[in-house]
């Protein structure tokens, strides 16, 4: 071993009361990849096309070959700066398209929203410079933004290309810019007195291996209960430092550089494997392995109207039957509040941040695996029925699938989606076109999404309520909920509310006809039949009415059942997620999970965090389930980040936030969701169809 000295620290560290599950590890986390990742980490000035910048950039930009430069197709890009410490008198970019003609590209610069002018791109890099009023610059985060005006490039023929934008306290001459904090040949290099952070999640002891190979720093690990290190670093000294504290939690590092700059070389960080264990949950497997997979996905299915998960309102009784012949999950988190990324991490077992699905028009990454084309790889006759527009084959949700049948959406149907019946038809006429080989079928089906047009019979038994006329004659009502809601029309949500529970009454009809339809055919006692959703439904519980607004519990918490004849009812109530039902399939089947898989099977591991996102709307929203711990982080595309905490113990509605009782937590997460933001695939987009946009308007999707 290379270090020349071990010291041992003892932390005066309080060990948190929610129950937060640590990340015990025996591998080294690099901590100079995470430095660019914290929340102190955005700066006045960066190059785009460094590794340092990419999390302040938004996700039409790609780095170049330089390292210094990257582009970006779009018209409109944007680029998120701090503020210096005394306040910025100018803003400075340094700009050019490539491919601009002689007249050069009209690109408006915007900085949080005032256009500060007009300057005309040419393919040669110039620089701009705008003088700035004392109060166009906020304290935090703020963003430039460039539209293209005019030239070739509007139509998306020519990148814009970037390679410096900086905020500067005054106006200087001095180009081009160097940033105070940069990477090289995979150091970190640090100017006189430059600072960063980078949060820590430890068990009760770690290791901290340091290196400073040129100049000096000071390093301070800091705690809940304070310091738990302080001391000074100079070059051809490198350290392991170990570092022991009262109990799991979250920590920080800082480090300032000294007088002459330093260069890090080394910075890593090593939880030891000390934390309590997790009980796994004791599941029984089925006596046989199932030959034949059903699975069943309802779009906008509330975990809480099941019977099976406390429902007193007897609308699902054909779904509470699966619960009591197999394994019911009770603390599911979807990993989206709507569709496309929802379902792909069902269909993949990844993360959003993975698979690449994060927007509208968004493919899954060919990467990841498929769960259909594992299944086909062993002899598994596979199809998928669905009714979504958002799973549509164009977007890699048919990877794997030897028949994928979309039923489109249509201004002809009462309710624009595909009916159930619709659906159990083409299932139906499927099997009976097969062979004796086992079968995957994946059926997704969207009764419960708004608009409503439930079943007359389950309309007659469920629908209550006295609307007013607005709501009552409005093609979707979820749209005017959100008004009901602010006018305190308590009539108009439990009639929205009584839809949607008819609508869910209507697709369990559904299932109890599929299931006895299975069973006359032999098929059902050996078929594994998973049932989900893709994401839950808000109705005002947090102010907002539909989905894709919130990671609060209400629009991700879903139902997960696997269930198969002749097993007993269990009961889980380990946190789950949708990642972990590709890999639990696999385990009940007896295949081997692909390495690529980031679930787990729930048979016999506990799921480790679980991580949900939307970005279907102008806010976006991100959060983390740690424990009894959430986090939810709050971004919009003009303003800066807002972090919030939910003891989930304490406050499972998630009305209370506690983030000033967790002051690291809230840093820590910020710095994992970027990480996994600087670490996710740019996937490539469908094509604009104007047929897509139609329907995805006339479902509310697009403005």
């Amino acid at each position: 071993m290379w270090w020349i000295s071990q010291i041992v620290l003892v932390g005066l560290l309080c060990g948190a009361s929610p129950t937060v599950v640590a990340a015990a590890s025996t591998a080294e986390v690099d901590l100079l990849r995470q430095a660019p990742l914290t929340t102190s980490v955005l700066r006045a000035g960066i190059q785009p096309g460094s590794r340092l910048a990419k999390t302040s950039l938004g996700a039409e930009w790609e780095p170049l070959a330089d390292a210094a430069s990257a582009r970006s197709f779009a018209r409109r890009s944007r680029v998120d700066l701090a503020a210096p410490p005394n306040g910025a008198a100018e803003l400075l970019v340094s700009c050019a398209v490539p491919d601009a003609d002689a007249g050069g590209v009209r690109t408006s610069v915007m900085l949080n929203g005032r256009r500060l002018g007009i300057i005309r791109l040419t393919a040669e890099a110039r620089v701009a410079r705008f003088p700035l009023k004392p109060r166009m610059v906020g304290p935090g985060r703020n963003r430039v933004e460039f539209k293209k005006e005019s030239g070739d490039a509007v139509a998306g023929t020519g990148a814009l290309v970037c390679n410096f934008l900086v905020l500067r306290e005054a106006v200087a001459e001095g180009l081009p810019y160097t940033p105070p904090i940069r990477e090289s040949a995979g150091q970190l290099v640090l100017a006189a007195g430059a600072k960063f952070e980078v949060f820590l999640r430890h068990g009760a002891t770690g290791r901290m291996a340091v290196d400073v190979c040129r100049g000096t720093a000071r390093l301070v690990v800091d705690g809940v209960g304070g310091p738990v290190y302080q001391g000074a670093l100079a070059s051809g000294s490198p350290q392991v430092l170990r570092l022991e504290w009262s109990g799991s939690g979250f920590g920080l590092a800082g480090f300032e550089a000294g007088p002459e700059g330093a260069v890090i070389c080394r910075l890593g960080w090593q939880a030891d494997d000390d934390a309590p264990a997790v009980a796994a949950p004791v599941l029984q497997r089925p006596d046989h392995e199932p030959r034949n997979v059903l699975l069943i996905v309802i779009d906008t299915l509330r975990a809480d109207r099941l019977g099976v998960y406390g429902s007193d309102r007897d609308l699902t009784p054909a779904m509470d039957a699966l619960g009591a012949q197999g394994i019911v999950f009770e603390n599911v988190v979807a990993q989206s509040a709507w569709t496309s990324p929802a379902t792909a991490s069902i269909l993949t077992g990844t993360d959003p941040t993975t698979h690449g699905v994060r927007r509208l028009g968004d493919t899954i990454d060919t990467a990841v695996p498929a769960l259909a084309e594992v299944l086909g790889a062993n002899g598994y006759a596979t199809a998928a029925i669905t009714t979504n527009i958002n799973v549509r084959g164009e977007l890699g949700f048919d990877r794997g699938f030897a028949k994928y049948r979309y039923l489109p959406e249509s201004e002809s149907r009462e309710g624009f989606y595909a009916q159930a019946a619709e659906v159990q038809a083409e299932a139906i006429a499927w099997l009976d076109a097969q062979s004796d080989r086992p079968f995957f079928l994946y059926l997704h089906l969207s009764e419960p999404h708004a608009p409503y047009a439930p079943s007359s019979e389950a309309a007659r038994r469920f629908v209550r309520g006295r609307p007013s006329d607005e709501i009552r004659t409005a093609p979707d009502p979820m749209e005017h909920l959100s008004e009901s809601l602010v006018a305190g029309r308590d009539e108009d949500l439990a009639w929205v509310r009584s839809l949607y529970d008819a609508e869910v009454a209507t697709v369990d009809a559904m299932l109890a006809g599929l299931r006895e339809n299975l069973k006359s055919r032999g098929l059902w006692a050996n078929t594994l039949v998973v049932l989900t959703s893709d994401h839950g439904e808000a109705f005002g519980e947090h102010g907002v009415a539909g989905h894709g607004h919130s990671v609060f519990a209400e629009e991700v918490q879903v139902p997960l059942i696997f269930g198969w004849e002749g097993a007993p009812a269990q009961r889980s109530s380990a946190l789950a997620r949708q990642i972990d039902v590709l890999p639990t399939t696999l385990d009940l089947l007896g295949i081997a999970v692909p390495a690529a898989v980031e679930g787990v099977s729930l048979l016999g591991e506990t799921a480790g965090d679980a991580f949900t996102e939307t970005r279907l709307h102008r806010v976006e929203k991100a959060g983390l389930v740690l424990g009894d711990l959430k986090v939810i982080r709050t971004q919009g595309r003009t303003s800066g980040s807002q972090m919030a905490v939910h003891d989930l113990r304490k406050d499972p509605e998630e009305l209370n936030d506690v983030a000033g009782e967790h002051p690291y937590l809230a840093g820590w997460a910020a710095q994992e969701f970027r990480r996994r933001e600087s670490e996710a695939p740019a996937t490539p987009r469908v094509r604009k169809d104007p047929a897509i946009e139609k329907r995805l308007k006339m479902l509310g999707y697009l403005d």
